[in-house]
């Protein structure tokens, strides 16, 4: 059962829908390959490509905006890693600080 935009049930699937059996050998796989990559990457793709190239172009379209939002993720992911980092130094630091001041016995209100 595929459920289309309207909100209306149709028994066929999108292959059927689309009139896909009579249609060139690589037009059916470049359209399943379409509809692969736009429902994994993008949800669902409603208004399926007339044509082959329009079919490629809208692909890549995805597979750039996959590269563009994993590299998005990386780099956000780093600087979340390197601001730990950082903390961590710098708990590092005062911690020894505060075992030299210990160690020493210098007055806690002076430190």
């Amino acid at each position: 059962v595929t459920l289309h935009p309207d909100g209306e049930a149709n028994p066929k699937g999108w292959y059927m829908i689309l009139e896909l059996e009579e249609s060139a050998e690589s037009l059916q796989y470049l359209i399943g390959y379409y509809w692969s990559m736009t429902t994994m990457f993008s949800g669902a793709s409603y208004v399926p490509p007339a044509q082959s190239s329009e079919c490629l172009l809208s692909t890549a379209f995805v597979i750039v905006g996959v590269f563009f939002m994993s590299s998005l993720v990386s780099s956000l992911s780093a600087m979340l890693v390197e601001i730990q980092a950082l903390k961590r130094e710098s708990t590092q630091k005062f911690d020894t600080l505060r075992a030299y001041l210990r160690q020493h016995e210098i007055d806690p209100e002076l430190s």
